[in-house]
């Protein structure tokens, strides 16, 4: 569960009592997908975190730093999408070859997908 304003995520038992919080370089993050060692964060603050297991971060897909400070956030026109960077991503899930597909929260709606194995051949050279 994402803790928004609070910049964390808060683990519970089935029968709610917390077990432990995680912090991390998170904004207003807005989901929690986990796969093998690596956790993905959407966060409306125009970026996708991936962090490890230990919730340090590994780096940010997509960012436009301040770009959600525009005071037409979230509402920026479709002239200026760029594929390579979000607005506000809300949600995300990771389809069966390892890509991210990353759901915005803009008036139109937009998805993104994004191949990982890109960004995770950069990191082995």
């Amino acid at each position: 569960m994402a803790d928004r304003r609070n910049q964390r995520f808060p683990c519970f038992t089935l029968d709610g009592k917390l077990v432990h919080t995680y912090y991390g370089d998170f904004l207003l993050p807005c989901d929690l997908v986990g796969d093998g060692d690596r956790f993905y964060v959407p966060d409306l603050n125009s970026r996708v975190t991936i962090a490890d297991s230990a919730f340090r971060v590994i780096g940010h897909l997509g960012e436009q730093p301040l770009h959600w400070q525009d005071g037409r956030w979230p509402d920026i026109p479709e002239s200026e999408w760029k594929d390579d960077t979000f607005i506000s991503p809300h949600a995300l899930c990771l389809d069966r070859q390892g890509n991210l597909l990353v759901v915005e929260w803009v008036p139109r709606g937009r998805i993104t997908k994004w191949r990982l194995q890109a960004e995770q051949q950069q990191e082995q050279e």
